[in-house]
This record gives structure tokens, C-alpha cells and sequence, in this order.
């Protein structure tokens, strides 16, 4: 176990940080202010976890002589505005909605409510993600009635079965980013 904390380059131990993130650029990296420091690093570090966002707090890694940004700490994204998470297909409105990314997983909590009623043996569209919050393959997610709600990787959320007018829905979903 001891060896898999060793830096080969120096024979000595990889060190830990907690850090904040003052600064990302997608194709440089971010730049870090470690904790207990007034002051944020003038270098550009990498990152393993895909993107992260100024304020973020997170954990590095001091490895041959720089850092490697590992990943967030906590929630590193929460929307709450409809608009930013989903286009309504016409036909519904959405009553609220909680989106929130750690890292490559995300989190997608809604509640729609039907204007006219959906009879269909096949499968309705009530939303589509937008890009960048869509997963890489079809996610089945926790419906409150008896049929059930899919996100296809195109990002459309469907729904399987009769969808009741002036009726509110809810569904939630776990997945992994692309």
C-alpha cells in the first residue's frame, strides 16, 4: 500500500491538498489557491476530472514537482432554472427542477405538469437536456406513476405510457457524464 503513495521521480510520498479553484481554462487547466495561502498560483495545473468552475474547492495532488488537480469536493454545479437544464416540449410546464454535477456524475430531479392529456401506446417527449448535461447512453429514472421515463443520449426525457391533463409528474435520475 505504501508504495502506491510513492512520487518514482523523487522516492518520496505523494502529498495531498485541499485547494480552491480561482481560475479555468478549458485547454491550460485551472489555476489553484491552496488552503492556508492569500494568494492563488500564477501557473495553469491539470486536471484528471474533466472541467471545474472558479470556487470550486478540491483536492490535489503534489507529484514530481507540480500539481495535479483530482477532482472536486462536493457539489461543483447546481442549477435550478428550467431553462438552463431543459427545452419543454410543447404541451408542458415545468413546476420545478434541481440539476447538480460532482464531477463526471449528475443528478437530474423535475417535476412537469401536463396541459392536455397524452394518449399514446408508444413513448412521449415532454423535455429535451441540453447539451452538456445529456447522458452517454439511455438512463431509466424514478418515475411517480405506474409507467416509466427514460433520458435517451440525445437528451429527449420520455414518458411511457398516458399522461393525464392537468396532471403533475415527477421523475429523478442518477448518471455518469460523457
Amino acid at each position: 500500500m505504501d508504495d502506491l503513495l510513492k512520487d518514482e521521480t523523487t522516492g518520496g510520498e505523494a502529498e495531498f491538498f485541499l485547494a480552491t479553484v480561482t481560475e479555468y481554462n478549458s485547454s491550460r487547466g485551472a489555476k489553484i489557491r491552496l488552503d492556508g495561502q492569500d494568494t492563488a498560483m500564477s501557473k495553469y495545473y491539470k486536471i484528471t476530472c474533466g472541467a471545474v468552475n472558479a470556487g470550486d474547492r478540491v483536492v490535489v495532488m503534489k507529484h514530481a514537482g507540480t500539481f495535479i488537480v483530482l477532482g472536486a469536493i462536493g457539489v461543483s454545479h447546481v442549477v435550478t432554472d428550467p431553462a438552463e437544464v431543459f427545452t419543454m416540449s410543447s404541451g408542458f410546464e415545468c413546476m420545478w427542477v434541481y440539476y447538480a454535477e460532482w464531477g463526471k456524475i449528475a443528478m437530474v430531479s423535475a417535476s412537469f405538469k401536463a396541459i392536455d392529456a397524452v394518449t399514446t401506446t408508444n413513448w412521449t417527449t415532454w423535455a429535451t437536456l441540453t447539451a452538456g448535461k445529456r447522458p452517454p447512453s439511455r438512463v431509466v429514472a424514478n418515475f411517480t406513476r405506474t409507467s416509466y421515463c427514460t433520458i435517451e443520449r440525445n437528451g429527449e426525457i420520455q414518458v411511457s405510457s398516458t399522461v393525464n391533463a392537468n396532471t403533475t409528474y415527477s421523475f429523478s435520475a442518477v448518471y455518469l457524464l460523457p
